[in-house]
This record gives structure tokens, C-alpha cells and sequence, in this order.
């Protein structure tokens, strides 16, 4: 029986081998994808966007209200209540010790000069009240500070000290809420206190 001579695919006719590869087919190598046809993609056309407009802001005005005289005393009687709250809450000063004005008498009965009074509870807390005066020498000024003592123990009241009396040009007695400065002319004008106390409150003599 005579044998069938089979073809195979690749040598069917029209179709010569070249190197191995039939010839009419093309060749794939890796990385030669970019190379390959691709279907041509169709743009979708993005629906239109709608254009809207701006939404408007609506302003309602409200007249303005119309104060009544009760809603104004009510208004009145609130802002009276706040300033006595706030003057309640303020800590009350005691009196000024009145003991000031026997010291005064007792330096003009020694012919005391230029008299000042100065009360300082609202500039410092050492003491209530201040007393300035001048004598024409230091005898003067001994007699002065003898006669306050004096007439402050008619009174009860004695002074804690007494300094610079020996040179008699500053004198100065303590008595707590009340200070006796009794100066010379010069040691007056050197010292200046009235200077150094200008912000206290001059009570009248």
C-alpha cells in the first residue's frame, strides 16, 4: 500500500520555511508590545455642564425698635444698680484722724511758718496724715516739736518716736497715722516733701 506523503500546516503549498519560520507569518518578540495595533479608541463626549446662576442673597431690614420710656428707666434703674454694686465692692477708708489739728495748734502757738497738711491714705499705707512746717532755727523747731508733745499727751496720744531732735534741722514726729515733719527754711527746701508728695490730697488748715 502506498504510503500517503502527509503536509504538514507549515509546508503547505504557497508557503516556503525561511530560517524556520514560515514565510507570510510575522514574528511576536517580548517586549514588543508597543508595536502592536491597537483598536482606535472612540471619545465620549462629557455631557455639557449647565451653566447656573449665582443665587441671589436675600437682605430683609428690620426697622429699628422704638425705645419706650419704661424699657429706658428700666435701663437707667440697671446701669444706678451696677455703679452701687461696684462702689459697694470698693474697700471703705476709715475716717482721717482729726489728732492732726491739735498738732497744728500747738506749731502756730510756737509761731510755726508755711503750715501744710497732706493726706496720703490714698498715695501710700504708712501713715494717714502728713504735717509740714518750718521754723526760722533749730531752737525753734525743738520748741515746736515740744509743744505737739506736749498737747498730743493732753490728748492720750504719745509718739512712737521722735527723731532728729538733737541738731533740731529735720524734726520728726511719729505718731502712726500722723507724722510731724517740723524743718529749718534750708533742711525745708532741701528735703522738698511737698515735691515727693504732690500726688497726696492738701486738707485745709
Amino acid at each position: 500500500m502506498a504510503k500517503k506523503q502527509i503536509r504538514t500546516k507549515a509546508e503547505a503549498p504557497g508557503r516556503r520555511k525561511m530560517g524556520g519560520v514560515s514565510e507570510g507569518c510575522s514574528t511576536i518578540r517580548a517586549g514588543d508590545n508597543s508595536k502592536l495595533p491597537r483598536p482606535p479608541k472612540t471619545p465620549t463626549d462629557a455631557p455639557a455642564k449647565t451653566a447656573r446662576a449665582p443665587k441671589k442673597k436675600i437682605v430683609v431690614k428690620r426697622a429699628p425698635l422704638k425705645r419706650t420710656a419704661a424699657s429706658k428707666a428700666a435701663s437707667a434703674e440697671a446701669k444706678a444698680e451696677s455703679k452701687k454694686a461696684k462702689a459697694a465692692a470698693k474697700p471703705v477708708q476709715a475716717p482721717a484722724s482729726q489728732n492732726w489739728r491739735i498738732a497744728v495748734e500747738a506749731a502756730e502757738s510756737k509761731q510755726a511758718k508755711d503750715i501744710l497738711v497732706l493726706d496720703l491714705r490714698d498715695v501710700t499705707s504708712f501713715t494717714n496724715t502728713l504735717v509740714i512746717c518750718s521754723a526760722s532755727n533749730s531752737r525753734q523747731a525743738q520748741a515746736i516739736s515740744d509743744a505737739v508733745e506736749f498737747e498730743m499727751k493732753n490728748e492720750g496720744e504719745y509718739p512712737l518716736s521722735i527723731e532728729g531732735y538733737k541738731n533740731a534741722e529735720w524734726v520728726l514726729v511719729d505718731y502712726g497715722d500722723l507724722v510731724v515733719n517740723i524743718f529749718t527754711e534750708k533742711a525745708r527746701e532741701y528735703y522738698d516733701l511737698e515735691r515727693l508728695w504732690r500726688d497726696a490730697k492738701p486738707l485745709t488748715v
